[in-house]
Formats: C-alpha cells, sequence, structure tokens
C-alpha cells in the first residue's frame, strides 16, 4: 500500500479504499511462488480481514472457512492497528482496545482466541 493512502489524514477515496483491500491479494501472490512457506502462513497473509460474520474481505468467508491462524492475526493485526499512533489519530488506551476485541468475540474475532489473547495481555494473578 503506498505510504501516501497509509498516512493520509482524510478520508479515504473509494479507490483508495479498494487499494488497500488488495494488500491481502498482493501479498498472497507475492509469497505464493515461495518454496518454504507454509499453507498456514499463505491463510494468515490472504485471510487476515476475513471476520467470522463474513464481512471481512477479501472473500467474505465465515466461521471456519477462515484458517486458524488467520483468526490469531486478525486479532494482533487489530490491536497493533488500534495501539499504535497513526497520522490521523493517537493510539487508543491498551484497556478500550482489550474491551473493542472482547465486544466483537463472536462476531469479528474467534471468541476462544480473543479470551486467550486478553488473557496474554493482560493476565490475571
Amino acid at each position: 500500500v503506498p505510504p501516501a493512502i497509509l498516512n493520509k489524514r482524510d478520508r479515504l477515496t473509494p479507490s483508495e479504499r479498494e487499494i488497500i483491500r488488495q494488500h491481502v491479494v498482493a501479498g498472497f501472490t507475492a509469497f505464493s511462488s515461495q518454496d518454504n512457506i507454509h499453507w498456514g502462513q499463505l491463510m494468515m497473509i490472504y485471510q487476515h480481514h476475513e471476520r467470522l460474520n463474513g464481512r471481512g474481505y477479501p472473500v467474505g468467508l465465515t466461521g471456519e472457512e477462515i484458517h486458524p491462524w488467520a483468526k490469531i492475526c486478525a486479532i494482533a493485526d487489530v490491536f497493533d492497528a488500534l495501539t499504535s499512533a497513526r497520522p490521523y489519530r493517537p493510539p487508543d488506551p491498551l484497556e478500550d482496545v482489550l474491551e473493542y476485541l472482547q465486544q466483537r468475540a463472536g462476531n469479528d474475532f474467534d471468541p476462544e482466541m480473543v479470551r486467550c489473547w486478553v488473557a496474554k495481555i493482560c493476565p490475571t494473578n
């Protein structure tokens, strides 16, 4: 994705959103010819924006159609996006991000994987 789009402060145009959506296809294509890459790794690249409810991309897969590694990667990707500073916004507080993930569990994200992620980020004694 071109830095000008990633770092844009204004709302993205439809064509810019489409360019961003294509990064999963471009990544899959770039790595699929590698002999030393595992199928699960390719699925992480291709499916990390899929959501359990089918509202993700690039295909709109649901539930068990999504590779388990991609489900984990989806949580990590959103966690990173929300906790990182962007040119257009400051990072969200950790507590807010964990609450967001828990609220989206079962809808966007695998509930058990969210539970494990939150437990690792904020272990209770």
